[in-house]
């Protein structure tokens, strides 16, 4: 399901392409920027991705909730 746009996927790639041409060639001199470490990249990836883990925290969270309020509800019904 989350493949099939796939002119999106061809941009998001296209960028990263783009952004590692630009850190990783002698186009970074001309940039004025530097090559970033495995450390650098580590970070970037756990800070970026913390929204999408914070997100199905809460997601889960709302769930367990759901569930136990269904249960309640059943329970005093009966």
């Amino acid at each position: 399901m989350c493949l099939e746009n796939k002119w999106l996927w061809l941009a998001i790639a296209f960028s990263i392409g783009l952004q590692l041409l630009l850190l990783y060639t002698p186009l970074n001199k001309a940039f004025a920027v530097v090559p970033l470490s495995l450390k650098d990249w580590a970070m970037i990836i756990a800070v970026s991705s913390s929204v999408l883990w914070f997100g199905e925290i809460v997601k889960i969270i709302k769930k367990y909730l759901n569930n136990n309020n269904n249960s309640n509800q059943i329970e005093n019904k009966i």
